[in-house]
Formats: structure tokens, sequence, C-alpha cells
């Protein structure tokens, strides 16, 4: 049910076109896994057909801990990625209270996004944004131009000083 992502098969995880469950860690602490596999056992098995759980090499899987706004120190860390929005779990040390992975379930309805006003990550200003788009952008070859900058900022300006950011 849980499984090891990898460069080398990451591909295939993304062809299924489920929504990640993934658990960045530190490879040299699996006994911490044991939590999260606990966790996803206990709550969202009945979930195994809408999200992919899976663990990840934190220490190789860097990018993506930094477009969460995490390094290496953070680890264990716990996000989902639902290739539109990235979600961070807020509180990895009460991945072993039950129901905290209920939310997930939501996913696919709209709820999730509504209970989670939270972004991604805390949006502090116009530079963490375009620092995030810029990273997604380079994979798509996209410049990111003045006008994205000041639309950002205006933006920024309207609401408040936390947004949920999409690729849409």
């Amino acid at each position: 049910m849980i499984e090891e992502v990898t460069f080398e098969n990451v591909e295939g995880f993304t062809e299924e076109g489920l929504p990640f469950l993934i658990y960045f860690r530190d490879p040299s602490k699996k006994s911490d896994d044991k939590v999260f596999i606990d966790a996803v056992v206990r709550e969202l098995y009945d979930q195994r057909m809408s999200i992919n759980p899976l663990l990840a090499d934190g220490l190789k899987f860097v990018h993506p801990l930094r477009h969460l706004g995490k390094t290496t120190k953070d680890l264990p860390v716990l996000a989902i990625d639902s290739f539109v929005h990235m979600y961070l779990f807020p509180d990895i040390s009460q991945l072993s209270q039950p129901g905290v992975l209920k939310q997930v379930r939501n996913l696919h309805d709209g709820l999730f996004k509504q209970r989670t006003r939270r972004p991604i990550w805390s949006v502090t200003s116009v530079e963490d944004v375009l620092q995030t788009y810029t990273a997604r952008w380079r994979r798509r070859e996209d410049l990111i131009t003045g006008e994205l900058y000041e639309m950002l900022s205006a933006s920024m300006g309207r609401h408040s000083a936390h947004c949920v950011c999409s690729d849409s």
C-alpha cells in the first residue's frame, strides 16, 4: 500500500494520476516511518484508490522540500501533492493522533481546499510567491515577467497575507 518514491519510479506514480501523500524523511531514521505507515493504514486504507501514500528520501528530494519552505533539517515533512496545489501537513508531531489524516478524504470533493485556506506555504511576500512559481515554471521553460510581478503585488495588496496559489 505504501511505496518508496525514487527518481527512477516517480514517473510511473505520476502516470497513475492519483494525488500523492508524501512523507519526506531521513532514510537513516527508518523507525520514524512506522508512525506514517500506521496513520495511513489506520485512516486511509479505504482511500487507497484515490491517493498514493509514498515514502521519499528527504535528503535526495530537496527540491520539493524547498517548494514547501522546508529543508532537510525539518525532516520528517508530510505533504499532499494534488498536481495543482501542494499542501503542507501543519504539525508532524501530531501524525500519531487518530483522525489527523481524515481531511485527505475531502481532497476530491473540494472540501479539502475550502477547509485548508492556509496555503501550501505561508506567503509573507510577493518574492516568496515568485520564488515558488519561478521554480515551477522553469520546468515548463516559461519565464516570469515584470507584468506577473505587478499582478501578484496587486493581488497581495487586496488579499490577506496568506493566499492559496495554483498553476491555473
